[in-house]
């Protein structure tokens, strides 16, 4: 089993310095998971990047929802919203649809919280 860190938002932290982060566990090397994730446009027709990429944006537009439907995530109930955690469901869903060989999952882990290093956040 291989795990990585799923991270979306402002990651490079350089504009609100927000980001999500889930662990997803696969069954195949990162390698093919970034291979995948540059096919997702190309094979399902969605353009994950542009998913509530404008800032305060919240919502995913009717026809990537009805898309979503379509490919069998859910059924559509009218309401665009999208929560942080059913982003990432989306995504992982999207991964597995381009290779369902991936066999990718969200798992919950474990975090050690510390307090060393406080310091050096000073900006």
């Amino acid at each position: 089993m291989n795990l990585f860190k799923l991270t979306f938002g402002d990651w490079g932290a350089d504009g609100h310095c927000q980001c999500y982060d889930s662990i997803v566990t696969s069954e195949v090397p990162f390698e093919r998971v970034q291979r995948a994730y540059d096919q997702i446009p190309k094979k399902t027709g969605i353009d994950v990047e542009q998913i509530c990429s404008d800032f305060d944006e919240t919502q995913i537009p009717e026809e990537v929802w009805l898309k979503l439907q379509e490919m069998g995530y859910c059924e559509f109930d009218g309401d665009c919203d999208v929560s942080k955690s059913e982003l990432a469901d989306i995504i992982v869903f999207l991964l597995n649809s381009v290779d369902p060989e991936l066999h990718l999952e969200i798992v919950d882990a474990p975090v050690l919280y510390s307090s060393a290093g406080y310091g050096l956040f000073d900006e």
